[in-house]
């Protein structure tokens, strides 16, 4: 399997993705931990939306890192 154009661009933005996601659930977190017995809603958001950043990120890279044939 060889790397194209495409697939090196749906890699990257899958990544950059993913670090948003992830940047984005450490910016909901804080507010979260500091009311979680009334926000226990807003922390299972969080986490549901930080692993779907690392698994974007996951997968992304993984496009990105294919071992040539």
């Amino acid at each position: 399997m060889t790397l194209t154009q495409k697939s090196i661009a749906v890699g990257s933005v899958m990544v950059l993705a993913g670090l948003g996601l992830v940047l984005i659930a450490l910016l909901m977190v804080l507010p979260v931990a500091v009311n979680l017995p009334h926000y226990w809603f807003g922390a299972m958001l969080a986490f549901v939306v930080m692993m779907a950043g690392v698994g974007c990120m996951y997968y992304g890279g993984q496009r990105l890192w294919v071992k040539p044939q």
